[in-house]
């Protein structure tokens, strides 16, 4: 919850009606998004089990009827198309390239225009030096013999602009730590 009342406190979401939260777990970040903004809606994507325990912290937290959790598996399934917000957070680095790329170009094409997407991730910076914390995620994924790996900085905006994006912009979210990449979808 605390990563996700600092996204609520960083981005302005006032006019915006429906969020998509792209395997949004506990849904903590809609949670936080309803609760800040009453004329918000959301929605969590997530496998089906996940969705199961979702619903336990919807309901916990009152918000269960403006926040729903779907079951999707975001590599494969559609999204839905009457969103003008799109989260994705703390994914970013279990996915290869393709993948997140993928899913990025998926999300703009479902947001309504002038849609924006947040994702809040794992990056290193463009040297790859570090920092080393989203250094040793990659690093991780690479020993687990996952798809996944260590994404750029440069790499996650690249993926926004190739996708369509515009006004794609780098936010420092947690120093040494974690990321924000947004973008908008035209109008």
């Amino acid at each position: 919850m605390g990563a996700a009342r600092r996204f609520i406190h960083q981005v302005d979401l006032k006019g915006r009606k429906r969020i998509m939260d792209i395997g949004g777990g506990s849904g903590a970040y809609c949670i936080a998004a309803v609760k800040e903004h009453a004329g918000i809606r959301a929605l969590v994507l997530d496998l089906p089990v996940v969705c199961e325990v979702t619903r336990d912290f919807l309901t916990e937290n009152g918000v269960a009827d403006r926040v729903e959790a779907q079951p999707c598996d975001f590599t494969r399934d559609p999204f839905p198309t009457d969103c003008d917000v799109a989260i994705m957070a703390s994914n970013l680095p279990m996915y290869s390239r393709e993948m997140i790329a993928s899913v990025i170009k998926k999300a703009h094409d479902a947001l309504l225009p002038d849609g924006q997407m947040h994702l809040v991730g794992e990056m290193t910076n463009d040297e790859r030096t570090g920092p080393w914390g989203p250094a040793y995620w990659g690093l991780g994924q690479t020993v687990s013999d996952s798809l996944g790996l260590a994404h750029s900085e440069a790499d996650v905006i690249g993926y926004f602009c190739a996708a369509g994006f515009t006004e794609v912009q780098l936010h420092e979210f947690i120093p040494g730590s974690l990321s924000r990449v947004t973008g908008t979808k035209a109008k």
